[in-house]
């Protein structure tokens, strides 16, 4: 325990050490310690260790050797390490390695809501019965370290056999041991000599055959009023509910909903609190799938409202029908983890990367739906979590070898094609609409709930960015870190397929022309960003962030804006020379596989990643007016960090007639349901905005 958290001004006012051997606690040494310092008073609030109690007390000098005397040369584990060590680090000589049992406990169950001490000891069904003091804490630590010895050990042999199979120069203290014990389990549980090789395991995962992704539809069928009508009386709930109300104004929406869906129109329906609007479109919503055999996606604002749709909704509807049907949840693309740049991130990771890599594996042996957003991430696992998300810039669709088999994206998609019900929210439904086309199953029929949010999230997901970020991550995929990358793939896979000094030597001009181009690039994309900074950072006058400044028609008046298109046409002709010499690249590798009949690895991808670039060379034309001045769109920087790059982007201003070429006119019926979507008692204004 401490007077505070920095390692250089605060103090050790109590420390304790308990020594594991063989899997039992053997010992244990605590002192309370006079830190010669004033203890704070939120900390005695904390801890209960007041001034008084540590008066008289030794000071920590006093006691070190007992301390390093107590430690030997063992390894320490603590709860939350990089405390507990800075803080020792400054005050002993000793390099005993340390382990974070917070690191150990989210690898072991990756899926846990919280990975704190009182947490962890509620999950294992103990009680820490003196909180914020070191022994207790301590012997707390040291019974989850045993825990997590044994659940460790418990895991499925193609965890510890993919564990065993990662590579690196040197591994963390963690690492060092997860190895050890998985050995021990792989040596006990496999005959000698078993290979060690990574095998992609996720025994939940469902795997649905593609032949069986037909619905029988009826494209004629209406729901009977008189249906509707029977579900919602008085009669019929009570015998469901015997507390129920009767609102009159919910069954009116019931069947609004109804007729919308059999006459294949647009319905707006504003229905106040209390009315029991999702009841109102989810009832004649299943019952119309259930005998058209038509999908019915209802999309919502808010994670609480899907939560509730699935979780309270839809078993309450079932209950009403006395019928079940199949509902589930469909999220975005980059929510899912993608196999094949799982495999391709754990070939060239870093030590530093090992136990992300680890707390994955693991992980894949438990989920069932591949969500990743539901894990608990630090922001340095969120950014490593965008190199193995799956993305459409790197989805090589029906050609990776895990597309009809294990893959969570499509796995996910295919089943919510078999749904009654598919419950989405705004933005997966709009970016689907604009530019994923045809991640979500055609849904010919929806509803859109908290209707009164579509506009903004419209306006961010039509909007256009780009971003050094993007550009620097998607460049990296491409090279790697040592050359490692999908280029080095592709260069490896495309040699080993030719026959010919020649055709070798064509090969090698153009793998030489793209590195080039991709240098240039990687080059005019740093000096690009570094001078839009420089012109539009002194332009900002307040902290808020994220700070916006609109490109206007008298920004434009300024001499930096003259600069910044002379920069932003230099990037935009090295995007140009980037897409080029790609596609020659490209051409060539499409004859080899023609001539010999085999597939070429890494060509897949560097398609897609060229039409990324290729969309952020329009974007930037765009931005920069390099063609001609866009109408009816804003454009503008953004810093999201004051200390970073900024971001440009480029979004329309009258959204109603992009969302009704996109969105609605594919459509054949759509419900608009929200609280608050009149002005007045009118829609006009509503319908105009969208």
């Amino acid at each position: 325990e401490t007077t505070g958290f920095s390692p250089v001004d605060d103090r050790v006012i109590e420390i304790a050490l308990v020594r594991i051997r063989k899997g039992e606690i053997t010992d244990t040494f605590t002192t309370l310690i006079d830190p010669e310092i004033s203890i704070p008073e939120k900390i005695t609030d904390i801890t209960g260790i007041s001034n008084s109690d540590v008066e008289g007390k030794p000071v920590f000098a006093d006691i070190l050797d007992e301390i390093e005397a107590f430690a030997g040369d063992d390894i320490i584990i603590a709860h939350n390490a990089p405390f507990d060590k800075s803080f020792m680090d400054l005050r002993w000589s000793k390099d005993n390695p340390w382990i974070d049992s917070v690191a150990f406990a989210r690898i072991v169950w990756p899926m846990l809501p919280s990975h704190s001490l009182e947490n962890l000891m509620a999950y294992m069904g103990m009680v820490n019965e003196d909180a914020h003091r070191s022994l207790s804490d301590t012997l707390c630590t040291a019974k989850l370290f045993l825990r997590l010895l044994e659940e460790y050990k418990s895991l499925p042999l193609e965890v510890h056999r993919n564990i065993l199979s990662l590579n690196s120069i040197s591994f963390t203290p963690l690492m060092q041991l997860l190895r050890r014990l998985s050995a021990a389990v792989f040596t006990k549980k496999t005959p000698a000599g078993t290979p060690i090789v990574f095998q992609q395991f996720h025994p939940y995962a469902p795997v649905i055959d593609a032949e069986i992704e037909y619905k029988a539809k009826d494209d004629e069928y209406t729901l009977p009023q008189e249906i509707t009508d029977r579900y919602f009386s008085e009669e019929r709930m009570k015998k469901c509910f015997p507390l129920y109300e009767e609102r009159p104004q919910q069954a009116e929406m019931a069947s609004a909903v109804a007729d919308a869906f059999n006459s294949q129109s647009i319905l707006l329906a504003e229905a106040g609190t209390g009315t029991g609007k999702s009841l109102a479109y989810l009832l004649p919503a299943a019952l119309f799938a259930l005998n058209s055999g038509h999908t019915v996606a209802v999309s919502t604002h808010t994670l609480t409202l899907q939560d509730q749709l699935i979780n309270k909704d839809i078993p309450l509807v079932k209950k009403i029908l006395g019928r079940d049907f199949k509902a589930a949840v469909l999220k975005g693309r980059s929510n899912y983890i993608c196999l094949r740049c799982f495999e391709n991130m754990l070939f060239k990771a870093a030590e530093n990367d090992m136990e992300f890599a680890a707390r994955f594996i693991v992980w894949l042996s438990q989920t069932t739906d591949g969500d990743g957003s539901i894990l608990l991430l630090t922001p340095e696992e969120r950014w490593k979590w965008r190199s193995v998300a799956a993305a459409k810039e790197t989805c090589i669709g029906p050609k990776c070898r895990h597309y009809n088999s294990d893959c969570f994206v499509y796995n996910n998609r295919r089943a919510a094609a078999l749904c009654d019900i598919v419950i989405i929210n705004h933005s997966l439904l709009i970016a689907d609409a604009s530019f994923e086309k045809g991640f979500l199953p055609e849904l010919p029929y929806l509803i859109i709930d908290e209707a009164h949010h579509l506009e903004k999230v419209a306006g961010d997901q039509l909007a256009s960015k780009l971003s050094y970020y993007d550009i620097k991550t998607y460049l990296e995929r491409i090279i790697g870190r040592e050359n490692d990358g999908v280029l080095k793939t592709l260069e490896k896979s495309a040699l080993q397929l030719i026959d010919g000094a020649e055709d070798e030597q064509i090969l090698k001009e153009r793998l030489l022309n793209f590195e080039f181009a991709v240098s240039e690039l990687e080059s005019q994309s740093d000096s690009f960003f570094m001078l839009a900074r420089d012109v539009f950072l002194p332009m900002i006058t307040d902290n808020y962030i994220p700070a916006k400044i609109r490109i206007t028609e008298l920004l434009k008046e300024g001499a930096g804006w003259h600069i910044f298109r002379s920069f932003a046409d230099s990037l935009n002709k090295s995007l140009m020379r980037f897409v080029q010499a790609l596609s020659s690249l490209l051409d060539c590798v499409s004859v080899l596989e023609i001539q010999t009949e085999r597939s070429v690895y890494g060509k897949e991808e560097l398609r897609m990643l060229g039409l990324t670039f290729r969309e952020y060379a329009a974007v930037l034309e765009d931005i920069a007016e390099l063609d001609v001045p866009q109408e009816n769109y804003v454009s503008w920087v953004q810093f999201g960090d004051l200390s970073k790059m900024p971001d440009l982007h480029i979004a329309p201003i009258e959204l109603a007639e992009p969302l009704n070429s996109c969105l609605f006119m594919p459509k054949r019926s759509i419900v608009f349901s929200s609280a608050t979507l009149t002005t007045g008692t009118s829609f006009e204004y509503y319908k105009r905005s969208v």
